[in-house]
């Protein structure tokens, strides 16, 4: 580490959200090989909007504010959803505006107070000042834990040589997954495998119903199918970066857009199981961005067999981290590699 390096001090916001962390810190890694995680929670006011919370963030620990502020400000933060990006304003204007902020999606506050923000297409932002940047889909950097939970998986499933990776995720805050959803999804696989035989190794989220569990493993029941449950009470060690790595086809349910990024920067045949009851808005703009660029299919009743085809894999952190160096950096790689 350089020694200018070790002075551009950077901190990651990061609260409950899983797909705001992970994209914080996807971008943290990419451009800083020094960064501090900084975890909150949010109480009762974290409702109020951002226009007041940004003046006062009262949504959060007034004691946490005041260590921070002690231990001497950043030179850089990196926060990702409206939460955070509040703090991260607030901050900045404590620091007389001496620091930088790189903000992930929209801040729900005027654009200009942000250095850089990076805002997913699906997001709609109209606003193109020069301090957006505009991505498809949920940032990741998970090379290296793809590759590492390939060898794990083979090493936890010697015998397994081929399969199709099956992954579920389940009820958001706009969509159902519903036990029809569940049996429909069951009759494709069924249907599938009668033409292509390889067995299914289904993921499930903590967030899959009960039911839609229960369905899944009772219509596939008589097929070779290995089945992974976070909420099991002996589950084994989370098999999902394993099933990117190792698998010969990709199925994700779209309720997730970060599981889908991920998938799709595999470059492996990835099909999304997108039914009629997922109406998000955000989620059925991201899939027709994955369907225009060729990167993934549609799965539903009418698809009786997967298909090898090649793409180009996804990997906007890559074309994130250019822009973010450039416009924060310049040309001195010190600052940050």
């Amino acid at each position: 580490m350089s020694d200018t390096e070790s002075k551009y001090k950077t901190w990651v916001i990061i609260d409950d959200r899983v797909s705001n962390r992970n994209q914080a810190i996807a971008v943290a890694e990419k451009i800083m090989n020094n960064y501090e995680l900084k975890q909150i929670k949010y109480n009762f006011w974290s409702w109020l909007p951002n226009s007041l919370l940004a003046l006062k963030p009262i949504h959060i620990d007034k004691k946490l504010l005041q260590a921070w502020e002690s231990e001497g400000l950043p030179d850089l933060i990196i926060s990702s959803g409206r939460r955070t990006a509040a703090i991260a304003s607030y901050l900045k204007i404590k620091s007389n505006n001496n620091l930088k902020i790189i903000q992930i999606m929209h801040p729900n506050l005027p654009t200009k107070q942000f250095d850089i923000i990076i805002s997913p297409n699906h997001d709609k932002i109209k606003i193109t000042d020069s301090n957006i940047i505009k991505v498809t889909g949920a940032l990741s950097s998970i090379t290296s834990q793809i590759q590492d939970g390939g060898k794990e998986l083979r090493q936890n499933y010697p015998d397994l040589k081929k399969f199709v990776a099956v992954i579920i995720g389940g009820n958001t805050k706009k969509n159902t997954f519903t036990d029809q959803n569940a049996t429909e999804l069951a009759r494709i696989l069924s249907n599938i495998f009668e033409n292509l035989p390889i067995p299914f190794f289904i993921s499930f989220s903590r967030r899959t119903p009960n039911s839609v569990k229960q369905i899944i493993k009772n219509n596939l029941s008589s097929l070779p199918t290995i089945i992974y449950d976070p909420m099991e009470p002996n589950a084994k060690t989370n098999p999902y970066f394993g099933m990117l790595s190792e698998a010969n086809y990709i199925v994700c349910t779209a309720d997730s857009i970060s599981m889908c990024s991920e998938a799709a920067s595999t470059s492996k045949p990835l099909y999304i199981y997108c039914p009629d009851n997922f109406k998000s808005p955000k989620h059925l703009f991201f899939r027709e961005e994955l369907l225009k660029l060729r990167i993934a299919k549609i799965l539903d009743i009418s698809v009786v067999y997967f298909e090898k085809y090649k793409y180009i894999p996804l990997e906007e952190i890559e074309r994130v981290r250019g822009k973010v160096v450039q416009k924060l950096f310049g040309t001195n790689p010190n600052l940050y590699n």
